[in-house]
This record gives structure tokens, C-alpha cells and sequence, in this order.
């Protein structure tokens, strides 16, 4: 217990400072019926550069359609603070369908979703949006590492919106009910030079 808590302490006060933008969230997940859940996750997210905060809040459904196949759908809203005391409305619809296979501690996810709304660069834009995810589970410690590379794919023909995020981090799960993922996120532009990265914290509670 003691040696995950400093792995997390460590985590949490180091990985910000490589970071331009901070996401924090907290999720909220019930099952209502066998195979369906339904969750609610509050965020919010500070990019310093842009001198802007975001607070949106996700409501999402997710029915396991046969084993480790899962269909999700989700709604964003939510609003954007700037400096000048200026705000805009966020919403985003987002629909997508994942498939995890399980070998020994190991997970792999691939995730087909499409998205339509405000973009995380505050444009209206349509993506399709692809993602391979490997996970390995440390039993001894109740720690989860994970690495995870997504493709945008603008539905708009505009190759400058298409970046591709790389993502890793770790979930520690500290209870049956209780989880906490740190992760560190690169979105790379390609066609332009707004790279930038992100630091996400996320606690997670299941009923």
C-alpha cells in the first residue's frame, strides 16, 4: 500500500510540469440493467497558453452487445471560460463501438468512434476517430500501466485537423469501487506546429 501510494504521489507532482494543458475527472458509473451502464463524468481543464478553463460534463450509455464487445454513446455540454471573462457553449455527441481481447495480464482494445461537435481545440468538427490500447495488469500491486496511440480522421478534408494522440500512464485500483488513472497525453498536430501535452487525472467510482 505504501509503495503504490508514493508510485502515485510521484506521478501526480511530476507529470504536470511536462505538460501545457491539465485535465481533472471524476466518473461516476452504475449498471442498470445486465450488460448496460450508465455514467456521468464532470471535467475540467486549464490551458494556461490560451489562458481558457473548460467545465463540461459527459452523461454516457454503454451495452456489452456480446463479450468484450461494447457500443457507447455519449453527450458533452458544457462551457469555455476565457481571460477577457468571454465564455462559449461545448457540446459534442460521440458514438463509438470497442472491441478487448484478454491474454494472461494482458488487455488489448481497439475502439472505432465517431464525434461530432467542439473539438478539443474548441472548433465544430466531425472525426472519426481510431485507437489501439495495451494494458498489463501488476496483481501485486493492484496497478494497471497502459499504453494507447489514437488516429483523428477529419470527416471535413481538412488534413491539418487529423493528429494523432499518444497516451500512457497507470490506474491504481484502490478498492472494488474506487479507481484513479494518471495519464500523459502528446497530440501531435502533423501539419501544423501547436503540438502540445497533456496531463490527465481521473478518479473513478462504480456503484
Amino acid at each position: 500500500m505504501f509503495r503504490k501510494l508514493l508510485t502515485v504521489l510521484f506521478l501526480t507532482a511530476s507529470l504536470p510540469s511536462f505538460a501545457d494543458r491539465t485535465y481533472v475527472e471524476m466518473g461516476f458509473e452504475a449498471e442498470v440493467f445486465d450488460d448496460l451502464s450508465f455514467a456521468v463524468s464532470p471535467e475540467w481543464r486549464n490551458d494556461p497558453k490560451k489562458e481558457e478553463q473548460q467545465f463540461h460534463t459527459d452523461l454516457s450509455f454503454g451495452y456489452e452487445i456480446f463479450k468484450n464487445w461494447e457500443v457507447t454513446g455519449t453527450y458533452r455540454k458544457g462551457k469555455v471560460f476565457y481571460e477577457s471573462d468571454d465564455s462559449s457553449e461545448v457540446e459534442r455527441f460521440a458514438f463509438s463501438t470497442s472491441y478487448t481481447w484478454k491474454i494472461d495480464d494482458f488487455r488489448i482494445q481497439t475502439r472505432l468512434r465517431y464525434t461530432e461537435g467542439t473539438d478539443d481545440d474548441g472548433d465544430e468538427k466531425e472525426y472519426l476517430r481510431y485507437r489501439l490500447k495495451i494494458d498489463y495488469e501488476i496483481d501485486a500491486l493492484d496497478l494497471r500501466p497502459f499504453l494507447a496511440y489514437e488516429k483523428y480522421d477529419s470527416l471535413e478534408a481538412d488534413e491539418s485537423r487529423n493528429p494523432n494522440v499518444y497516451s500512457g500512464g497507470i490506474s491504481w485500483k484502490i478498492n472494488k469501487q474506487n479507481q484513479l488513472r494518471m495519464e500523459y497525453r502528446w497530440v501531435d498536430k502533423i501539419h501544423s506546429r501547436k503540438d502540445y501535452g497533456v496531463y490527465k487525472l481521473t478518479y473513478q467510482f462504480d456503484f
